[in-house]
């Protein structure tokens, strides 16, 4: 000891939990050219601890307790760096019931790899299973960075408020960081990745947030700012939970490389996340075969929401996802610039037909699509589709906007597709398309080329004109001044 409130761990004779006891309320020093043997420490009581970044090397065989854990308000370190010995599986760090944590560096490293095991995420992750990280119930807590290697479950954190990471880096997972229950909680750059081929069981993503307790609407205003994120073995960022999540802000996330889609919103029938941002993202060699799962962006109930500048597109792969993107059962929704480039079929597909939609009669109202292009799609540029298989599907008020660039693609520019009791109410579709070659859909007053639409109905929506496209067999006849004309 140096002092009443000064405490040097090297004085306890490596008893660290003895260590951590007696320097509670004051200042706890480790030897930074130091490394520590670590069993299982509990931290009950406020404490400053300085490690200078000393190594901590786990010497236990309890799986079933945290190498460290704090469950107490206003516990602050620099830096905990935790090494795991191969042969040893055990759980890193947890913060539990916690209110005012402060570490500027996190680092927990298990030597051995099969620490991630390939039978699928953990059931209850909270209760079993080998993780990292686990960040339950905190209030204004403050990290610096946290990062994960070789863990099923590397960064877990529910029932958070008030959060602040200011980067996450994990390598081999399965499921990367997990947001459950949580609101106003903020995240700066970070990098996912992984080396193993886990199954696409449901859950192995690279960030998955969810409302699990409710009620709709009660977990939210998350942010995260410039994530990387690959490998995931099935999405990379998911938004899915029981129950509605709102104000969720993803900033210039790149995806690639994932099993299934690069990013996915959709929890489930009835439940509609509102309210989110995914600003710039970048998605590129998604998807492993042409599941409708597997699409670039796969937007389903998404309500009041904008998707700013995507680009989806293939690097090393022929493909990028069955769809560049695909919207079902949507409500003001709206799309700025995408750009997509090489989807196995469609660029976008708008439909109501996905396994999980509700049987019901549902509106997919006010979607506005606004500029981008289009470029070399295995099917159509945009594909509107609709059938009668599940009910009434009604689609209102859908604008393309601001001149759309679509070309090379194997099918037509825009499609409509109806079953018996598909409809559209109020659409309106504005701007051009250029032709390549194959037949378009134009939906300005000059209709060059020839042009075909597969249709059921006999009557396209109004244009912004005032004019109206009508399909009579392989032609478009559109009508001016009350009279029918060849496109």
């Amino acid at each position: 000891m140096t002092h009443q409130f000064m405490f040097h761990a090297d004085d306890f004779g490596g008893d660290l939990q003895r260590a951590f006891d007696e320097a509670a309320g004051g200042h706890l020093y480790f030897d930074g050219s130091k490394n520590y043997p670590i069993d299982s420490v509990k931290v009950t009581k406020p404490i400053t601890v300085t490690t200078n970044s000393c190594q901590f090397t786990y010497a236990g065989n309890d799986p079933s307790t945290f190498v460290l854990e704090i469950a107490t308000d206003n516990v602050r370190f620099d830096s905990f760096r935790l090494l795991i010995p191969g042969g040893h599986f055990t759980r890193g760090i947890g913060v539990i019931s916690n209110r005012g944590f402060r570490c500027d560096q996190i680092e927990v490293i298990s030597v051995d790899q099969s620490a991630v095991t390939l039978e699928g995420a953990p059931g209850d992750i909270f209760s079993s299973g080998v993780h990292g990280v686990r960040l339950d119930d905190l209030k204004d807590a403050r990290l610096g960075s946290v990062r994960c290697k070789n863990f099923e479950l590397a960064l877990a954190i529910r029932r958070c408020s008030d959060l602040m990471i200011g980067g996450v880096d994990v390598t081999n997972y399965l499921l990367a960081v997990w947001y459950v229950d949580c609101v106003h909680c903020w995240a700066g750059p970070s990098r996912i990745r992984s080396s193993l081929n886990g199954e696409k069981a449901p859950g192995n993503c690279g960030l998955l947030l969810e409302n699990r307790s409710g009620p709709d609407y009660s977990s939210g205003s998350l942010t995260f700012v410039d994530w990387d994120v690959a490998n995931a073995p099935e999405h990379g960022i998911r938004l899915g939970g029981k129950y509605a999540l709102s104000n969720i802000q993803l900033v210039r996330p790149v995806v690639h490389e994932c099993g299934s889609s690069g990013i996915k919103i959709f929890a489930g029938p009835f439940i509609f996340h509102r309210d989110c941002l995914i600003d710039r993202p970048a998605v590129y060699d998604v998807g492993t075969s042409d599941s409708e799962n597997e699409c670039g962006l796969l937007l389903q109930n998404v309500s009041r929401s904008l998707i700013r500048e995507p680009k989806v597109f293939a690097m090393n792969r022929e493909h990028c996802g069955r769809h560049g993107i695909r919207i079902s059962g949507c409500d003001h929704l709206h799309i700025l610039n995408p750009m997509i480039e090489q989807a196995l079929l469609d660029g976008i597909r708008i439909d109501n037909n996905l396994s999980a939609t509700p049987p019901d009669e549902i509106y997919m109202a006010h979607l506005t699509i606004h500029g981008g292009s289009i470029i070399r799609c295995g099917g159509h540029g945009i594909h509107v589709f609709y059938d009668g298989i599940k009910g009434d599907r009604l689609l209102r008020f859908l604008r393309l906007t601001g001149f759309p660039f679509i070309q090379g693609c194997a099918g037509s520019g825009i499609v409509f597709d109806r079953g018996d009791s598909g409809e559209q109410r109020g659409s309106s579709l504005t701007g051009e398309i250029i032709d390549s070659g194959q037949p378009q859909v134009v939906a300005n007053k000059e209709v060059p080329g020839s042009f075909k639409v597969r249709a059921r109905l006999g009557e396209l929506p109004a244009l912004a004109d005032g004019s109206i496209l009508q399909v009579e067999g392989e032609f478009v006849l559109i009508r001016k001044n009350g009279a029918w004309d060849l496109a």
